[in-house]
């Protein structure tokens, strides 16, 4: 019942429908009075054809509007919407017919009024060639506004969805973060845990400023990831061998808001030196993706989940923001996740 009330709000006819229709009728008085006045018509011709053909458009927009509201919207029922619709026609046209005959003989001749048949198509016709076109001006128009509305109602979901993603991405972080600032006190020097916490506040600094981005330029999102790293290395000292390859880094090309942070922090969540062995991490770039690529814990060569609570919402970024999908390998010995660059569409014309 809610949806049905929605499209029966939809068929209302706005300030901009009644001017649209206004505009109509008027092109059609100016259209008709150059007609009549090429062929010759009497005046009484004037002030009756041209009102009542005025007239039968306005009553028959105002008809097929209640049809579709009621056998369409409210009771569904495409028969009976087809049957009142012919009848509707057919009388609207018979009347006119009656107007125009008498108006231009002064008299109704109904003895040329048959056969019945003939004269039931010649009705019709006459009043689908006459709301033809001003019905299809308002169905493109409505057609537009609930397209436009649509797209608003889209964007405004889209952006709701990516504040819920990155609301959920904060408070896992910072969670993190202060269980390592605890861990640091136990066997570091006033001086590294002050340089953490430096650290920490200016990383937290730049997420406030962004938070509201829903991208952010290539280049910010990798120096926030590796502030990230030094954190990380802080905290877990030689576990960690990272590598980046990032010669010619391409302009103008943008991430996610967090996706960079989101996919090292995976690497580290999921993957923990072991006997000595370090993690190796490779950050390399394409003209069209950023790729991180790390080996694996020896405990970590099989997951049951290969892709965490982050990626999946990381994903669900990229399927709000664009049509790219992040590119996953998992292998028995590394876990290679690509990142989709991307660009701004109006960016030549801003």
């Amino acid at each position: 019942m809610e949806n049905k009330h929605l499209e029966l709000n939809s068929l209302k006819f706005k300030k901009s429908d009644y001017k649209l229709i206004g505009g109509y009728l008027l092109t059609v008085t100016f259209w008709l009075v150059y007609k009549f006045k090429i062929e010759g018509y009497a005046l009484r011709e004037y002030f009756i054809d041209i009102p009542v053909a005025l007239i039968q458009v306005v009553v028959l927009l105002l008809i097929a509007k209640k049809l579709i509201e009621y056998y369409f919207i409210r009771k569904g029922s495409l028969i009976l919407f087809i049957i009142i619709g012919f009848l509707s026609l057919w009388f609207i046209g018979f009347c006119t017919m009656l107007s125009g005959d008498y108006s231009s003989l002064g008299r109704i001749p109904w003895s040329r009024y048959s056969p019945f048949t003939k004269t039931v198509i010649f009705n019709v016709q006459n009043s689908i060639y006459n709301i033809a076109l001003p019905l299809s001006l308002i169905s493109g128009k409505k057609y537009y506004e609930h397209q436009l509305s649509l797209s608003r109602l889209i964007n405004a979901q889209m952006a709701l969805e990516l504040k819920v993603l990155r609301s959920q991405f904060d408070p896992h972080f910072l969670y993190n973060s202060l269980n390592t600032i605890d861990a640091l006190i136990d066997y570091s020097s006033p001086e590294e845990i002050k340089q953490y916490i430096a650290n920490l506040a200016s990383l937290y600094r730049y997420l406030v400023n962004i938070r509201e981005e829903e991208i952010v330029k290539l280049e910010d999102e990798i120096a926030l990831g590796k502030n990230y790293l030094f954190l990380t290395e802080t905290q877990f000292e030689n576990d960690y061998d990272v590598h980046f390859r990032l010669d010619n880094l391409p302009s103008n090309r943008y991430l996610p808001n967090g996706a960079f942070l989101t996919t090292i922090e995976n690497v580290v969540k999921h993957n923990k030196a072991s006997r000595g062995i370090k993690i190796k991490v490779e950050i390399s770039i394409t003209p069209d993706t950023l790729c991180i690529k790390n080996t694996k814990s020896p405990g970590n060569k099989k997951r049951e989940k290969p892709v965490g609570t982050g990626l999946e919402n990381l994903q669900k970024q990229y399927q709000l923001l664009s049509n790219e999908q992040i590119i996953i390998q998992d292998t028995q010995d590394s876990y290679t996740i690509c990142l989709p660059l991307l660009s701004i569409v109006n960016e030549a014309t801003q």
